[in-house]
């Protein structure tokens, strides 16, 4: 994790805010960084491309609508997005628009309501977690068809090659 941080700092963003760990003996041993919010990032850096599990927030600038969707679907991954909008006309728009698996509108949390679908796209997943999408993960589906019994198949049988 921190690999990123140094990273994003190499390739030219800006390090805006970097919070501590506490000193607490529960963190004296194990894996932690301090949150850390980023500015002045562009689409091709390694913070931007890559799905980063942890406290770790880019900020990009963009003018247009278009602009910010072409930014987000521009990663090879695609779990989740956050849209943070009073016009939920426009949030719905966007929405529709995001290569993710699941858009936050106003609200950012990995809590499901029960029966809801959880999972990405692209690099981000194979399938859904939870609710009936999760079932197609293991069925595959075929369509198999008899003839009805009334009269000739058109075009059955096959000519035959000369």
């Amino acid at each position: 994790m921190q690999h990123f941080v140094d990273l994003g700092i190499e390739q030219g963003a800006t390090l805006l805010f970097q919070g501590t760990i506490p000193d607490a003996p529960q963190f004296s041993e194990g894996y932690f960084i301090a949150p850390c919010i980023f500015g002045d990032v562009s689409a091709e850096m390694a913070i931007a491309q890559e799905e980063i599990f942890g406290p770790v927030a880019c900020l990009m600038r963009f003018d247009t609508d278009d602009e910010a969707v072409d930014i987000a679907n521009d990663s090879p991954y695609g779990l989740t997005a956050a849209i943070c909008t009073r016009d939920e006309t426009r949030a719905s728009r966007l929405a529709q628009r995001l290569e993710v698996g699941m858009v936050f509108v106003n609200n950012y949390t990995r809590r499901n309501f029960i029966g809801s679908p959880f999972g990405g796209v692209k690099g981000s997943g194979y399938g859904r977690e939870y609710g009936p999408e999760t079932l197609h993960e293991f069925v595959r589906a075929k369509n198999v068809r008899f003839p009805s019994g009334r009269g000739p198949i058109p075009g059955w049988p096959p000519p035959t090659p000369r």
